[in-house]
């Protein structure tokens, strides 16, 4: 029993924050589609380290990707694994009531 409440209280906390994670992938995704945006503003602006800043917004804007996709996949596995542990422990309090 107190193994199980130690697991129930670190799946709960998990499950807390990875609430946030589909909402923080949204917000990277947005930040990312405003980088682009910006990267093309400065290709065809008038400053003189044009190529230099669209270059850097673009390698932000790809670092952003793959942060809000890697985000994305583990909010799922998150997921995942809180719903194989909810299911578990359903199974195991169903055994004990039949018991």
């Amino acid at each position: 029993p107190g193994l199980m409440n130690v697991q129930s209280k670190t799946f709960e906390t998990l499950l807390e924050e990875a609430v946030d994670g589909p909402g923080l992938a949204l917000e990277i995704k947005k930040a990312e589609m405003a980088t682009v945006d910006l990267a093309t503003l400065a290709k065809v602006g008038q400053l003189k380290s044009r190529d230099l800043l669209a270059s850097s917004l673009g390698e932000f804007a790809e670092n952003a990707r793959k942060t809000g996709k890697g985000l994305t996949k583990f909010s799922s596995k998150v997921g995942g694994a809180v719903d194989r542990f909810v299911s578990f422990k359903l199974y195991n309090s169903l055994c004990n009531f039949l018991t």
